[in-house]
């Protein structure tokens, strides 16, 4: 019960952090025990039982999972016991689908230090057919902060093509976007080819759901961009994330790699990043200007 994945081996528990309610009911599950049980003996080994309720018992300071441990002299099973208004025994079926990260009902699990985010309930539901209220109430029973809302929208008012443009990679899965972060143009324009609907469309959407756009794409007509901007725009060259900073001058070795890339001109390059909405270097400050008599 004191290894991460009930194998009796390595990885152990953390014993710097509480033990969650889903590796208390799983370990009863495996081992045939009570969850009270089990959680008096990882309190026994010196782990801290977490609720939803809250923290249980003390950390020991030399805690590991030694099958010899000797109890804490001032543990008893009252230092475990659940809250009486939390009532959660036993696993349901859905249980390690709904609190795995990528819903598949392995590790890695959901963090229960971090807030679930709304984009995880509304996979969940579409994964186990259930209704995403329903999915919230039970990851709330097991321990969980949950966001009901993305930005202005309602988890349940979420869609399809929300999860698409809230995604890094444009999947609907994790990775997903930082909200603190603004939203490159890349992202808009790639996303408005997913989708096939116009970046401005895009923008106005991430907006409501709670995120910068430090861009106007609707100066920036979607018919005008090419295939090379793309590449342009990423800071390794090849069309894909990281992308360019907004915020931060492109660098003229950036602009210089891109011509020699792409094989087009330097002034073409930072003509393209110019539109874009890149701060770009003054080409006839930053270059050699030719001197007279071509020496």
């Amino acid at each position: 019960m004191a290894s991460r994945d009930l194998t009796a081996t390595p990885p152990w528990l953390d014993p710097t952090r509480p033990v969650s309610v889903l590796h208390l009911l799983r370990a009863a599950e495996h081992l045939g025990l009570s969850v009270a049980t089990v959680a008096t003996r990882l309190t026994e080994l010196g782990y801290r039982v977490g609720t939803p309720g809250g923290m249980l018992a003390s950390p020991s300071a030399d805690a590991c999972p030694s099958a010899d441990a000797s109890p804490p002299a001032d543990a008893s099973p009252s230092d475990v016991a659940f809250p009486p208004d939390v009532i959660v025994d036993h696993l349901e079926p859905d249980d390690l689908i709904i609190t795995s990260v990528d819903l598949d009902g392995t590790q890695p699990w959901l963090d229960p230090a971090e807030p679930v985010p709304a984009t995880h309930l509304i996979r969940a539901s579409r994964a186990t057919g259930r209704d995403v209220h329903d999915i919230t109430a039970r990851l709330t029973v097991l321990g969980y902060t949950v966001q009901t809302r993305f930005g202005e929208v309602a988890v349940d008012e979420l869609t399809r093509d929300d999860l698409i443009i809230v995604s890094q990679d444009l999947d609907g899965a994790d990775p997903w976007l930082n909200a603190d972060e603004p939203i490159s143009l890349p992202h808009l324009l790639l996303a408005a080819r997913r989708l096939r609907r116009s970046p401005a469309d895009i923008a106005a959407r991430l907006q409501h759901l709670g995120y910068t756009i430090p861009v106007d794409p609707v100066a920036i007509p979607a018919d005008q961009i090419r295939p090379n901007d793309l590449t342009y725009a990423s800071n390794d060259l090849d069309g894909t994330r990281p992308w360019l900073d907004h915020d931060r001058p492109v660098p003229m070795a950036h602009v210089l790699a891109g011509a020699i890339k792409t094989h087009q001109p330097v002034r073409e390059v930072a003509h393209r990043l110019t539109l874009m909405g890149y701060d770009v270097p003054d080409l006839d400050v930053c270059l050699p200007r030719p001197r007279p008599g071509g020496g």
